[in-house]
């Protein structure tokens, strides 16, 4: 089994990740980081792993986009199958092998799991389990249902590359893009559990809202078909980027999100414009409890988050501030 990591300028990060991903358990791993052209090399931020032999590095000098590094690092691998994980996100140590023994089950060519959202302190803010089959092939020509996009699903190699792996002029999207074509060979595994650990940060690619409008725009129309002939509502969307403003601080671009919002959202979009006028960033679904009073929002009960999963989150926030 392979795992594909295209990283550009985020060596801390990407140091966590690539540690949480050799700690897999119970699968025999090849790791492939893709540098897409980083101002310095990723071999730096890794040279304290590089004595692993699952682990290579491979570097592009000049950066062709996350789609484009994501394809190169499947090319060279040497896996019937392959897992992506962007350079800011974290696994759960049985996350491979449960996706697996899920793939293997049903005989799927691709297969998902749950995922958490997370920020610094730890903090929770959303708990995400994995969707049945069904929901996704339903639902995936009108919304991105794969929880934690490209960090989650593994894929026989042969599908990937049928399917025509990712869309290189895409960026934000192109998850979305490929979990489409792979439907269209049939339906997903789904392995219970949370797997994923999507690291919000001002660095994530949701606050780019620009580029995602972009693309969405050409899923719209790529993708019509399958939707019979109906266009994309881009209010989830830019509920989205909304909510990504707002925990980012950002009031004002956060209105303005959820005013787009309210043109297909009415209801979502208006209730979260009066948000914005608040002076405190929204609270959190969860916290993990670290111990300290007076945190906000409700505290993380041992049955909604794995004992490993807590462990994943309290010891990034142990190592400190990426």
């Amino acid at each position: 089994m392979a795992v594909v990591v295209p990283s550009k300028d985020r060596p801390v990060l990407l140091r966590r990740t690539v540690r949480s991903i050799l700690a897999q358990r119970d699968v025999a791993l090849q790791v492939v980081v893709v540098d897409d052209g980083s101002a310095t090399p990723q071999t730096d931020a890794l040279a304290e792993l590089t004595g692993d032999p699952r682990l290579t590095v491979v570097r592009s000098e000049r950066a062709g986009g996350v789609a484009r590094a994501r394809n190169r690092g499947a090319e060279v691998v040497d896996a019937d199958v392959v897992a992506f994980c962007d350079d800011d996100d974290l696994w759960a140590p049985g996350k491979l092998a449960d996706q697996l023994d899920a793939l293997v089950e049903v005989g799927a060519d691709w297969a998902y799991t749950g995922a958490v959202k997370f920020a610094a302190g730890p903090v929770v803010w959303q708990v995400m389990p994995p969707p049945v089959p069904t929901e996704v092939v339903a639902r995936l020509p009108t919304k991105n249902v794969i929880p934690a996009g490209a960090s989650n699903v593994l894929v026989r190699r042969d599908a990937f590359v049928a399917a025509g792996g990712f869309d290189a002029g895409l960026g934000h999207l192109a998850d979305w893009d490929l979990w489409m074509r792979l439907r269209e060979g049939g339906p997903p595994a789904a392995a219970s559990g949370i797997g994923v650990a999507y690291r919000l940060h001002p660095g994530a690619m949701s606050l780019h809202p620009e580029g995602i409008l972009r693309e969405l725009t050409v899923l719209d129309r790529r993708w019509r078909d399958a939707r019979d002939g109906r266009p994309l509502d881009p209010g989830p969307t830019h509920l989205w980027i909304a909510m990504s403003w707002l925990r980012a601080g950002r009031r004002l671009p956060a209105a303005a999100a959820y005013l787009r919002a309210a043109r297909t959202r009415p209801g979502p979009g208006l209730r979260g414009m009066a948000r914005t006028a608040h002076p405190r960033p929204p609270r959190p679904a969860h916290v993990v409890d670290t111990g300290e009073r007076g945190s906000a929002g409700r505290r993380v009960q041992r049955h909604e988050l794995p004992d490993d999963v807590l462990r994943l989150l309290y010891d990034d926030a142990a190592a400190g501030p990426p």
